[in-house]
């Protein structure tokens, strides 16, 4: 008897939690469905609208992308940026390795138990 109290009462918790997380996900998930609905819905309007429009005014302006501050940080990254870096971590890493490989380990255990050994005494 005393054990099935908290048995149960555990279980109720654990039921209507899970069932206020079910409740908050399906109300998320519905949320974000008609945001995307009505985002989608707008976007539709305003290109229907607007797009055969802009292409009777301005051909040119429609068809060719403006060149942006975007694009221009873009290919800075893509170009000077990431070769730099990728450069310098190169250079360290293999400057790192070299440092390994060339330390003498055991002439340093060797030095550091003397130095044990000694203070003991």
């Amino acid at each position: 008897m005393p054990r099935t109290v908290p048995l149960v009462a555990g279980l109720i918790v654990v039921s209507a939690v899970t069932y206020k997380f079910r409740d908050d996900l399906l109300k998320d998930t519905n949320d974000i469905q008609q945001r995307l609905q009505s985002a989608r819905a707008s976007l539709d309007s305003v290109t229907s609208s607007n797009s055969a429009q802009s292409l009777i005014d301005t051909p040119h302006q429609s068809i060719l992308p403006p060149f942006t501050i975007i694009d221009d940080s873009k290919e800075y990254v893509t170009k000077r940026l990431v070769p730099s870096v990728r450069h310098s971590w190169n250079s360290q890493v293999t400057q790192m390795a070299h440092t390994l490989v060339n330390t003498d380990y055991s002439d340093m255990a060797k030095q550091a138990w003397e130095k044990v050994k000694d203070s003991t005494k």
